[in-house]
C-alpha cells in the first residue's frame, strides 16, 4: 500500500494604477492511494504460494481526490472563487490467459461564483477496456493464410465508455436555469493482426452516441475501418 500527501499554494499580488488586485490558488487535499498484490488476497484466491492460484495473475487499485480553490483578480469587494473536486478510482486486474481488463472511473465537480451567479458543472466518465493477444496460427489455417516458420498473432482492445457533462446555473434570487450539457456512450473495439513478417494489419469498429441535455436532440456516429500493411 502506497498513500501519497501533497499540499499546494501559490498567491499573487497587482498594484497598477491605484487599482490593487490579488489571485490566489490552493490545493488541498490532494492525495492518492495505491493497493499492489490485489491477486494474493484469500478472498480472490491467492495466497497458498502455487503460481497459477487465485483469480489472476495480477492486479492493482490506485484512487486519487484532489480539491482545488482558485481565486483571479480579486479585490475588496470583488471576490469569485472556483472550487474544484476530482476523484478517480482505477482497478486493473490480469488474469491467468493474458486477458488484461481495467475500470476507470473519473469525477469532479466545479462551483464558481461571478457577479452573484454560483455555475455548478460537473463531470462523470466510466470507462471499461479489456486487452488481450491470440495466437492465429489455427483461424490463418482456416483462411488458407498460414504458413509455416512464422509466429502469427491478433491484438485485440475494446474500449467503452460512459460520459456525462451537465452545466447549472443559479441567480441570485435562487432561479434554476435549465441545465445544458451532454451524454455520451461509445463502443470501439479494435483487432490488429501479424499474419506474416511481411504483412500486418488492423481492424476497427466505431460507435458512439451522444445527445443534447436541454434540446434532447442526439447524434450516432457508425464507422468501419480496415487497415493492411505488406513489406516488400
Amino acid at each position: 500500500v502506497a498513500l501519497d500527501f501533497k499540499y499546494g499554494q501559490s498567491s499573487g499580488d497587482q498594484n497598477r494604477a491605484g487599482a490593487r488586485t490579488r489571485s490566489y490558488q490552493q490545493e488541498w487535499p490532494d492525495l492518492q492511494v495505491s493497493v499492489t498484490g490485489i491477486e494474493r488476497w484469500r478472498l480472490l484466491g491467492g495466497g497458498d504460494g502455487t503460481p497459477d492460484s487465485g483469480l489472476f495473475r495480477s492486479s492493482t487499485f490506485n484512487v486519487s481526490y484532489k480539491r482545488t480553490k482558485t481565486v483571479n483578480n480579486y479585490t475588496e469587494i470583488v471576490y469569485n472563487p472556483t472550487t474544484t473536486l476530482n476523484i478517480s478510482p482505477r482497478w486493473t486486474a490480469t488474469f491467468h490467459s493474458g486477458l488484461t481488463a481495467t475500470l476507470t472511473f473519473t469525477t469532479s465537480r466545479d462551483q464558481s461564483v461571478n457577479n452573484s451567479v454560483t455555475t455548478n458543472k460537473s463531470r462523470n466518465r466510466f470507462g471499461f477496456q479489456v486487452r488481450h493477444k491470440f495466437r492465429a496460427e489455427s483461424l490463418l489455417a482456416r483462411l488458407g493464410l498460414y504458413r509455416p516458420g512464422s509466429d502469427p498473432s491478433i491484438d485485440m482492445d475494446v474500449d467503452f465508455s460512459l460520459e456525462s457533462d451537465r452545466t447549472e446555473r443559479i441567480n441570485p434570487g435562487g432561479q434554476v436555469i435549465e441545465p445544458t450539457g451532454t451524454n455520451r456512450y461509445s463502443l470501439n473495439p479494435r483487432f490488429s493482426y501479424q499474419v506474416t513478417r511481411n504483412l500486418t494489419g488492423a481492424l476497427r469498429f466505431i460507435f458512439s452516441r451522444s445527445s443534447n441535455i436541454s434540446s434532447g436532440q442526439s447524434t450516432t456516429t457508425l464507422g468501419l475501418g480496415l487497415e493492411a500493411t505488406f513489406v516488400f
